[in-house]
This record gives C-alpha cells, structure tokens and sequence, in this order.
C-alpha cells in the first residue's frame, strides 16, 4: 500500500516544485516574459498581447503570483503585475542547485 500521502517533503524540494508547476505552462511563460518586457502591465493587456480570455489569463496570473514571480498591486479599477525579482532569484538559485544536486 502506498504512503504518498503521510510522505513530508523537505521545504527545499516544494519550492522547487512550487516554481515546477508555475512555470509547467506555456502561456506562463509567455506571461511572465511579456510583464518583464512592459516592466508592468494589467491582466487586460496580457489579454490583449495573447489568444486567451481574461479568465485564463487571471488563472495563469493567480499561478505565477502563489509561486512568487510576480507581485500584483491594486491601482484603483485595475490590478498591475510586476516581475518580482526576488522570487526569479529565488527560482534560479533553487533550480541550479537542484540539477547540479542530480
């Protein structure tokens, strides 16, 4: 019988699965390289830049911000997403030390 689900991981290793999953899409990353081109942007100009509807394009951005690439600031009507470099940082480092650990 499987343990799976008693089974912790180590923090190290959700992380790394935590950016896995954020970055497991296309349009995430499509999304994450047009916010870093704009510098910022709203959910209604990654609309307007990808053949998506708002509503996959707010998921996607829900994705990528729980993960910590990206912050969101309310301005009035709109929300304005932002790389957040400290969580990039926090991936490469988390990545490169991974496959080098394999």
């Amino acid at each position: 019988m499987a343990r799976y689900s008693k089974h912790k991981f180590d923090a190290n290793t959700e992380r790394v699965a935590t950016f896995s999953n954020a970055l497991s899409h296309p349009a995430r990353i499509d999304i994450l390289t047009i916010i870093s081109n704009k510098k910022h942007c709203s959910c209604g100009e990654v609309v307007n830049l990808l053949p998506y509807s708002q509503s996959t394009v707010s998921q996607h951005l829900t994705e990528l911000k729980i993960a910590g690439l990206i912050d969101a600031t309310s301005n009035k009507t709109k929300t304005i997403y932002t790389i957040n470099q400290d969580g990039i940082d926090e991936c490469v480092y988390r990545f490169t030390t991974f496959m080098k650990s394999i």
